[in-house]
Formats: C-alpha cells, structure tokens, sequence
C-alpha cells in the first residue's frame, strides 16, 4: 500500500521528471531516470504504457549520452518500457534502435546489458525483428556470449533465441558460431543461463544441418543434464531441443547412447503438464523410422502413459497433434494409441478449428484404422461418424484421410454394413464429385468400391487367374523390371506398373492388391517415405495377402515398413552379381506362397520405363501393366442389343431406354471410355451419369463398375444366337 501511495505521488510528478529529462544537468537527468525506473520496476502495464508514451522520446536521447550512467539508466528504462506492446512501436519510432544496437560494443557493461535485453524485449514484434536481425549485430551478439558477463551473456542469448525464429537469422546465427558459445554456458552457467540457453537451442535445431550440428558441438549432454539436476523452468524447452534433434534418423542412435530414452522418461512422470507433453513428444520423435529405440519404449511400457499425456490438455497443442500422429505412424502403437487416446483424440478432432492440426489428427485417426482389432474398437467411439462428417464438411486437407479412414473400416463386412447403414455409400458419392483433394476423390471411389462388394456377387479369381504383384518406388525402376522380366521367364504372371496409372490410380492399385496370389514388396528409403507405397503395403496387409519384402538398397526397412513387414524373410537383390542366384530363390518362395507358373500363348507387351523405352515379348506369362492404350476396343461396333445384354450384365436393365434417348450407342460408349482411358477424368464420368439420370447410388457404382470392366477388358461380350424357331417343325434355324 505504501509503494502504490509512493508511486501515485510519483506519476503525479511524471510532467517535472519529463521536463528533467531535457535539462543539461547530467545530475538531474540521472535523477529523472532514476525516478521513472522506480516506477516501471513494478509490473504494471498500464503506468508503463503511460510513461512510454510520454517520457520514450526523451529516454532515446539520452542513449548517445557521452556520460555512461546517463546512458546505462536510459537503456535500463527502455528495457522496461519494452515489456509492453504498444511501447515496443513507440521505441522503435522514436529511431532507438540503432543506438540500442551500438549499446552493445558499449565499453559499460550495463549499457550493453540493458540494451541487449531491450532489443530482446523488442524482437519478438514481427515489424522490429527484420530491423535487429538486418542489422549486422548477429556476429555481435555472439561475440558478447563468448566474453561478457553471465547477466550480459543470457540478454544476448535471449536476443538470439527471438531471432532464431527466423530460419534466415537461424542459419546465420549458427554459420557464425552461435551455437558453441551456448552450449558451453548452457554447461557452466547459472540455472537462469540454462533456462535461456535450453530455449534458445530449441529454436536452433530446425533446419536439418543444424541438428546434426548441434550433436557436433555437444549440446546433447547438457541438455540431458538438464533434465537430470537444471532447473525445472528449463526443462520443457530442453525436451523441445532434444525433439528437435531426434528428427534426424542419424542422431536418433545417438541420443538413446547417453540414457535419452530414460531421462526423457522420468521426466515425463515428474514434471508439469506441458513438461509432460514435450517430453511425450521427445519420446515419440525418437522411435520414427528407429526399430531400436521403439523397442525400448515398449519394453519400458512408455507408449500409455505417452498418449496419456499427449492427450491431456485441451485444446491440443500443434506439438501435441504432430507427436500423436508421430507414434500412429507405426502399426505396433496404433492398439495402445486407440485404448488409451481415443475419446479425447475424437473430442479434439471435432473442436479442432487449425487446419493443420485437424489434418495431423484425422491422419493420427486413419492409421489406427489399420489394426484389425481396431476396426471393432473404433466405431464404438463414433469414428465413422466423424470420418463422414469430415468428407461432408469443409477441411478440404483432411478429406483423403477421412476417406482412407473409411476404407480401411469398410473391408470388415460388419463394419461396412454399419458405414452403409449411416448414408456413408451416399456421402462418399458426393464426396467424388464436389472435393477439390484428388486424393480424397480416389480414396473415396475405392471406399465405395469396398462397400459395393458387400452388396453385389464378388467374382471368384481362379488360381491360374491371379498374379504376382510388384510393389516399388519408381526411383529403382530399372532393377525392378529387371526381376519382372526374370519372373516372366520363370512362367509367373506378372502385375506391375510401368507407367503411371492414368485415372483412378488408387482403384487400379486396389484391383491388382485383390487379384494377386502374392505381392513382392520393394523395400527402399524411397519406398518407406512414399505415402502411395505406404497406401500399398497397407492393404496388401490389411487383406493378409501373402507377400514376399525385397531389398533393393541392401537397408532393412525401419519404422512403419519394418513393423508392417515383420519377421518375414527378406531376399536382397542389392548385390548385381547375386542377381541369378536370388532370382531363382525368389522364385521358390513365391511358389511357396501359393502362385504357380503358367503356360500362356506367346504375346507382347509394350513396357516404358522412365528412361526410355523398351519392348519386351512374353513367350511364357503375361506381365500387366496399369494402362491399356493401344488395345482394340470391344465396344465401338455394338449394336443397340449389344449394349442392352451389357447392361443386363451388371442389373442396369433400367437404364435401357435412357441410353436410347441419349443416343449412347457403341460408339459413345466406346468414347467415353477412351476419355476414363487416356485422362482418368472421373468428374467427366459422374457427370454423364448424372446427364443419363442415373439416380441411385447402386445404379452408379454398377455403372462405374461395368466401365471400369471395359477400361481393364474383364467384361467378355456373349452376343445372342440370332436364330428363329420354325413352329411348325420346333426346328431352329440360323437367320443367317
């Protein structure tokens, strides 16, 4: 009470200490700044936005004093000043900034403190933080953290940690040196240093160089010792550095050699909420891609209370969602993720307004979609629901997601009829029409394709029927084709894609994963960091078909490749002198698996690799490939009753009397699939459904069916036998 009544007397004087501030007197000028600093020292925004308004203009002049008390005390009233926003612009109109940034070779060390710890206060202002960082004082700022003192080193730290929010002055602050200096007062210095210290590091391990440079100095150690014996205000900006340099897969080995795995863990059960989460986070980080590091954490039982804490605080944080979707990545988490996150991973998602974050978090849902025992699990927590609305709603990123979501849900038969029975065949039509996300138009026809099956007879595919498909990266094409070629030789029939699917590429895929007897994936780095891989692998499990993982880099995939594939034996095609001898390895295994050789008449097929083109002739198997230019249309020359025993083929007798309205004769129909054929324009072909009055949902799916089995020449035309019966003989005779 007596300090409010001592400060009311003294902002009832702040017009004389205004005026004192212009006298020559260098006396009463330190005495007016010594006022006004009583004054500001308390945290109270509104006298200091007050006096700044007033008294900033005289304060800045002061700064070129020649008497450096004078100048100490006015760098030490901005710093003050500073802590408020709109006092931040005042200050910089006031042209105090270039002064500030001399202050800071300043020969007095509370000049240079005070002004450093003001261009601090001042940096974070998304206007000022250009003029410091342009400024050329970086390579000042460091130098000071090498020679000042500990108060002076942490406001220059402080000034770097706000600037490195930049990736421009980041770099530039680590190509000069800036990280070593840190390191070592993050070693040896007090528990405020190691604070600042630990945040500024959080923000100098974004770029990839940068983390793999942080290891080289040796701020893993420190900061680790951080979290053992530092103080617990640094704890949560140690965990968010150690995250950020676990991102490297190489510095993923190294950081669980000094115990990360173990501090991080016992950080994480000691600590306060958001220590807790970062430390979650650190943790999920390390297990990416990082076979090792993922068992330790299992082993130590840390994935539940890991996604306990990651869903602890609402609403969830960008790290939070980003940590979640990390451990969802790999298929052995996604039970334990599902069991213990998922009311409030669904509650968030539904509250979620960041369009990034709801992507994170439909993704993180999608993958949990993957485990069988999931798929019981999840619609009784309304995920299908949420999937649906998401399709009908307007985050346009998170829509392939949501559609993969219920995708993976629609292959288990009681759980497709649960989709259906929620209008989820109806939304996933609107969806192929009106999204603007191409993938989420794919996924969503091979969702409803998924769902169609469970209405209509499913063709068997006969043994001699099915072959083996080629899962790869195009980036090794050129080995791949050449283990294609051998299998075609050894009489396998081969499905494998030579050119980049054209139309519904993800329909395409679906098909070739279904009516294969095995699939041979090509495990690359390239492989694992391709999500249309990633999407092939996974259904190829989720249908447990048999397959065989190749090793073309001679690296054994990690991470979600690696739990996807298993224990399963792996042949290496790495080594080119090897090739004959695993060939023939190959083709035992797949024998083993259940495809057999197959004799075939002699035929050819044109096959394009990315570099260049060749022509191979199959003399004993056929090897498929995704497109069909070039083949002989089936249709061009129907007649109106060819087309009428096409649509009774597929329940379309309906349909009949439009297409004679509309004129969509052999010809139109055979145009119409040369389009779906050459430019995969699907909006094109809804449409003409639409121009036709094909009402239904089933009528479309039975129409885009009986398209697609042109498209891929699966549909066998049986004209009628044009014979008339003589009635009086009961004899036929052909009209021929």
């Amino acid at each position: 009470y007596q300090r409010r009544v001592r400060d009311f007397h003294h902002m009832n004087q702040l017009p004389q200490y205004i005026q004192d501030l212009s006298s020559p007197s260098e006396t009463t000028q330190i005495d007016a700044l010594t006022r006004l600093l009583e004054l500001l020292t308390p945290n109270n925004a509104s006298d200091r936005d007050r006096i700044g308004e007033q008294c900033t203009a005289g304060i800045t002049r002061l700064l070129k004093s020649a008497n450096l008390e004078v100048a100490g005390k006015a760098a030490s009233c901005l710093r003050f000043l500073a802590r408020t926003n709109p006092n931040k612009d005042i200050i910089s109109r006031c042209g105090a900034i270039p002064h500030l940034i001399n202050g800071i070779e300043s020969p007095d060390e509370v000049v240079r403190e005070n002004s450093l710890g003001t261009l601090w206060s001042l940096a974070p202002n998304p206007n000022i933080k250009p003029i410091i960082g342009k400024s050329g004082c970086i390579t000042k700022v460091i130098q000071v953290i090498h020679h000042a003192p500990e108060p002076t080193k942490v406001a220059a730290v402080g000034l770097l940690y706000s600037l490195a929010v930049n990736n421009d002055y980041e770099k530039e602050i680590v190509n000069n040196g800036g990280l070593e200096p840190i390191v070592e007062l993050l070693k040896t210095g007090g528990d405020d240093a190691k604070f600042r210290c630990s945040q500024a590091l959080s923000n100098l391990c974004f770029t990839s160089a940068h983390k793999v440079k942080a290891i080289e100095v040796g701020a893993v150690e420190p900061l680790l010792s951080v979290l053992k014996n530092g103080p617990q205000t640094a704890w949560a900006h140690a965990c968010t550095a150690i995250w950020n340099i676990a991102v490297n897969l190489e510095n993923k080995t190294y950081l669980a050699k000094p115990g990360a795995i173990e501090i991080l863990a016992e950080t994480m059960n000691k600590a306060s909420q958001d220590v807790q989460i970062n430390a979650a986070a650190a943790l999920a980080t390390l297990t990416i891609n990082h076979d090792e590091n993922q068992e330790a954490i299992s082993n130590m039982n840390l994935l539940e209370p890991m996604v306990k804490h990651l869903t602890s605080k609402f609403p969830f944080t960008v790290d939070m969602c980003t940590a979640l979707n990390n451990i969802s990545k790999n298929v052995k988490n996604v039970d334990v993720v599902a069991k213990t996150g998922i009311d409030p991973i669904v509650r968030a998602l539904k509250a979620e307004a960041n369009v990034q974050n709801h992507e994170r978090l439909t993704s993180c849902l999608r993958n949990l979609t993957v485990s069988d025992s999931n798929k019981q699990f999840l619609p009784k927590h309304g995920v299908i629901e949420l999937f649906l609305s998401i399709l009908e709603g307007n985050m346009e990123n998170s829509k392939d997601e949501a559609a993969s979501g219920i995708w993976n849900l629609a292959l288990d038969p009681e759980i497709g009829k649960m989709i259906l029975d929620m209008g989820g065949k109806s939304i996933l039509t609107k969806a192929t029409v009106e999204t603007k996300n191409k993938e989420a138009k794919e996924k969503a026809q091979s969702a409803l394709r998924a769902l169609s099956q469970l209405t209509e007879p499913k063709t068997e595919i006969t043994g001699d029927q099915k072959h083996v498909m080629i899962s790869y990266n195009w980036t090794h094409q050129q080995l791949v084709m050449k283990i294609a070629h051998k299998l075609q030789d050894f009489g396998f029939k081969v499905w494998i894609d030579v050119e980049e699917m054209a139309g519904n590429a993800l329909e395409k895929m679906a098909l070739a994963v279904e009516e294969s007897s095995v699939v041979l994936v090509c495990a690359t780095v390239q492989y694992q960091e391709s999500h249309a891989c990633r999407t092939e692998a996974e259904y190829t499990y989720q249908l447990k078909k048999p397959f065989i993982p190749l090793l073309l880099d001679g690296r054994r995939p990690t991470g979600w490749l690696g739990a996807l594939l298993g224990t399963q034996l792996y042949i290496d095609f790495s080594k080119p002198e090897q090739f004959e001898g695993k060939a023939m390895e190959l083709k035992k295994l797949i024998e083993k698996k259940g495809a057999f050789t197959k004799t075939a008449t002699a035929t050819t097929t044109t096959m394009k690799p990315s570099s260049g083109h060749q022509k191979h002739t199959a003399h004993s198997a056929l090897v498929s490939t995704s497109t069909v230019g070039g083949q002989e249309s089936q249709c061009e020359k129907w007649t109106q009753r060819d087309l009428e025993i096409w649509l009774e083929a597929y329940q379309l007798d309906s349909l009949k009397e439009r297409f004679v309205e509309e004129r969509m004769d052999g010809q139109a129909l055979d145009q119409l699939v040369q389009i779906l054929r050459s430019e995969g324009n699907e909006t094109f072909v809804w449409s003409v459904m639409k121009e036709l009055s094909v009402a239904t949902v089933g009528e479309r799916l039975r129409l885009r069916k009986a398209l697609n089995d042109l498209l891929t020449s699966k549909y066998q035309h049986r004209p009628e036998d044009k014979t008339i019966k003589d009635s009086s003989s009961g004899e036929q005779k052909n009209e021929q």
